[in-house]
């Protein structure tokens, strides 16, 4: 057996990495995460929201129907809010699997440390991007789970005892052909889903509208210079979403090409209203400045600042993007939001 001391003379270089690791990316990025993507969500809040992405997920893996590329992530704001119920239902019944497993398969009982240990980290809505939960998120949780579902066969297969489980046990290659067989075909069928970005997208909004998804499609029809459709799309995505920067900037982009200068300057001032810290709307607004010979307008009444305004992470982000864009100005492209 082991002893403790070998134990750490193994893993204390690995775990001096990832302290090493979060120290020098706190100092860089002021924090595990560069931004608080959700700050107006409370600690309180993000608790009961990670119980709920909890039960999401456990229930995800055992029932994986409606898949889809984008999910809009709703907080839990109360203890007995039903998304909170079943998330707390299903960690207790893992807690109880774990406790079992651990008392009579103990090497089993690390099937759910490999289900729930990857799984923490996107856990925390504050930190995480658009996309709060999401089923690729599971691939490598699911690797505990399907050696648990694994195990689980094998000693059904195995089991003698009592009689009833003989006759029992032979029925288990039949159980997993008619499960795996009917995803098989609904795996090969998502397929044709996913043979290019628009189609995704137009699958996604068929499930439910999504402002997000909205305005990546109409990046998609930007850059065929179907300004038309790119302009529908955007502005659907802003009557889902009033605050989505993304679209905001977008517009402003949009207007800026069409000439329609006030409209875009509108457009630009109430992205960095709703993200001040917005690196690409600072941009595009100064390229629209540029060709209005309207620089005094970065210090007037509009209460924009610019670029070399803003925080000093931000201000490395903008110099680099000016630097690498000396010998030609930086080509105008449509903001399409991380999933």
């Amino acid at each position: 057996m082991t002893s403790t001391r070998q134990k750490f003379s193994r893993y204390a270089p690995l775990w001096a990495t990832v302290a090493l690791y979060l120290v020098v990316r706190g100092i860089l990025l002021g924090g595990v995460a560069s931004i608080a993507a959700r700050q107006g969500v409370s600690w309180y809040e993000i608790g009961l929201s990670a119980i709920t992405l909890t039960g999401a997920y456990l229930w995800k893996l055992l029932w994986p129907s409606h898949l889809s590329a984008f999910y809009v992530f709703h907080k839990s704001s109360h203890l007995y809010d039903r998304g909170v119920l079943l998330g707390l239902l299903g960690i207790f019944l893992c807690v109880v699997l774990f406790v079992l497993l651990w008392r009579h398969v103990r090497v089993m009982s690390f099937a759910l440390v490999m289900l729930f240990l990857p799984l923490a980290p996107v856990l925390n809505a504050r930190w995480m991007s658009a996309s709060v939960f999401a089923e690729r998120y599971l691939y490598v949780p699911s690797i505990g789970f399907c050696w648990l579902l694994a195990w689980a066969a094998v000693s059904l297969w195995r089991s003698q005892e009592p009689i009833f489980m003989r006759s029992l046990s032979r029925a288990v290659p039949v159980l997993l052909f008619a499960i795996a067989f009917p995803y098989g075909v609904k795996t090969v069928m998502r397929n044709r889903d996913w043979r290019s970005e628009e189609v995704l997208f137009r699958k996604t909004l068929e499930q439910g509208d999504a402002s997000l998804i909205r305005n990546n499609l109409g990046a998609i029809y930007f850059n065929r210079s179907d300004y038309d459709g790119a302009e529908q799309e955007w502005l659907e995505a802003l009557a889902a979403g009033p605050e989505n920067v993304f679209a905001l900037d977008n517009l402003a982009m949009l207007r800026h090409r069409q000439k329609r200068y006030a409209e875009s300057l509108e457009y630009s001032e109430r992205a960095l209203r709703a993200r001040r810290s917005f690196v690409m709307a600072h941009l595009n607004l100064a390229d629209t400045l540029a060709d209005m010979d309207a620089s005094r307008r970065l210090t007037g009444n509009s209460g924009l600042r610019p670029p070399f305004l803003l925080s000093p992470r931000a201000h490395i982000i903008v110099m680099g993007n000016f630097c690498t864009s000396l010998s030609a100005w930086m080509t105008p492209k449509p903001s399409s939001s991380a999933l």
